[in-house]
């Protein structure tokens, strides 16, 4: 089976205090994990840094790929919802000649 994460000897620390020292870890496809340890013991600064990492390389495959990380994750979108507001104009008419004129600008 091929593991989904592999971190090998991850050390991490805040400045200059070390928060994690060695730490290896594999989880595979499937795998329910948990980090169980004491408070200050590195369990949150452990998933953030994975996730930091994660974020990183997805972000790296967007660059070579030429495209956002949502796209490659799957969304598509050509359009988005807008609102405009404007003040209260004389008729129904000229409402829709700004909508034209907000539609025409983007």
């Amino acid at each position: 089976m091929s593991a989904l994460l592999r971190a090998e000897n991850l050390e991490l620390a805040y400045g200059e205090v070390a928060v994690c020292r060695g730490l290896s870890l594999e989880i595979n496809e499937g795998e329910i994990v948990a980090l169980i340890g004491a408070n200050g013991a590195g369990k949150s600064t452990t998933l953030r840094a994975i996730g930091a990492m994660d974020v990183a390389l997805w972000d790296l495959g967007g660059k070579i790929a030429g495209m956002p990380i949502h796209r490659m994750l799957g969304s598509y979108r050509d359009r988005a919802p807008a609102y405009a507001s404007s003040a209260v104009l004389p008729s129904k008419e000229a409402y829709a000649e700004e909508a034209a004129r907000f539609k025409a600008s983007g």
